[in-house]
């Protein structure tokens, strides 16, 4: 009789065991998720714990001089973007430093340029 209390107990101890790391195993992937949703669909974090400023700019075809809407804003380092309005123009909120900014478009090349935020351009918090 002792014995196959023993055994029992074990087996109990293990199925404890199974189901806490079940558990566990359930919680670490509902906490990954969550962080997961929280990178993708806001904005990186230290955007809003740097002085932001506020660069614009008016998006035009090289040849006609024609206002471009809809052209893609991309910031590559952060895999951000914003898109032009009808008559071409875009505003981003950026902290302090240099970016590497790309318009992409159909029908048209990429276009890379280097842009300075800083103090010479309106702060906006």
């Amino acid at each position: 009789m002792k014995k196959f209390f023993m055994d029992g107990l074990c087996k109990s101890n293990k199925m404890e065991v199974k189901k806490m790391n079940r558990t566990a195993k359930l919680l670490l992937v509902v906490a990954l998720i969550a962080l997961t949703m929280l990178l993708v669909t806001c904005k990186p974090m230290f955007f809003y714990l740097e002085r932001i400023y506020k660069a614009y700019g008016n998006v035009t075809d090289a040849s006609s001089g024609a206002p471009l809407g809809s052209v893609e804003v991309f910031i590559s380092t952060y895999q951000y973007s914003e898109l032009t309005n009808a008559l071409g123009d875009y505003e981003l909120e950026l902290p302090e430093g240099t970016w590497k900014l790309e318009f992409i478009k159909d029908g048209y090349e990429i276009l890379s340029k280097e842009v300075t935020v800083d103090e010479t351009i309106p702060r906006v918090r």
